[in-house]
């Protein structure tokens, strides 16, 4: 138990100690300028933005994982990819690994009608969706296993951001995609049930 508590100390101080040579990368600005480009944003969104995606980052180097679970988050880590090179470079100076991207999975894989879903994402409403959407990681892998992945991934990051920087800001849960935020409800009633029948809750299984 010692032992237990020492590396999730550890693991906390690194995850602070990331962030701050995260923020002090130099490119940030031209990560801006291409989030302005690609998706309209003012330098005022993309600030209020930019320390939240930078967290994520610290803690998708340090925890395993971690998923993405805002819209409007997502788009500083498409701008930060589009800029290739930088992105790369950024990944193996700062992070010390690639942190890899899926595409958005299709609503239909959640079992939801996308005409009615609460999203501006026009690619999900077509009649036929683009297999990439599905985001499955390998050949073979099955709709449950990726369903199962994408929404133990929301419920990892929640957990690992509640220990290493405490409450989720509002930011996190306004833009939070519907069917992922349905799918980790469910996770987190399982997870409580599990407590209650006298099993350990997702966050110290996580963190241990």
């Amino acid at each position: 138990m010692t032992t237990t508590t020492r590396t999730i100390s550890d693991d906390l101080r690194k995850a602070h100690s990331l962030v701050h040579t995260i923020e002090v990368w130099p490119h940030w600005e031209e990560i801006a300028l291409c989030a302005q480009k690609e998706y309209g944003l003012t330098p005022a969104q993309f600030q209020e933005r930019l320390l939240e995606y930078q967290r994520f980052l610290a803690l998708c180097a340090i925890f395993p994982g971690i998923g993405m679970i805002s819209a409007e988050i997502d788009q500083l880590w498409h701008a930060h990819i589009l800029h290739t090179a930088l992105y790369e470079a950024f990944c193996a100076t700062v992070i010390g690994q690639k942190i890899h991207h899926l595409p958005c999975s299709s609503y239909r894989l959640y079992g939801v009608d996308p005409a009615q879903a609460n999203d501006d994402c026009t690619t999900c409403k077509l009649p036929s969706i683009p297999t990439t959407c599905y985001g499955k990681r390998f050949p073979g892998e099955s709709q449950e296993e990726m369903r199962q992945s994408i929404l133990e991934g929301g419920q990892h990051f929640q957990d690992a951001y509640q220990a290493v920087f405490g409450e989720l800001p509002a930011i996190w849960n306004r833009s939070r995609r519907p069917q992922i935020a349905e799918g980790m409800a469910f996770l987190e009633r399982k997870a409580s049930r599990t407590v209650a029948s006298g099993g350990r809750s997702s966050l110290a299984t996580f963190l241990s």
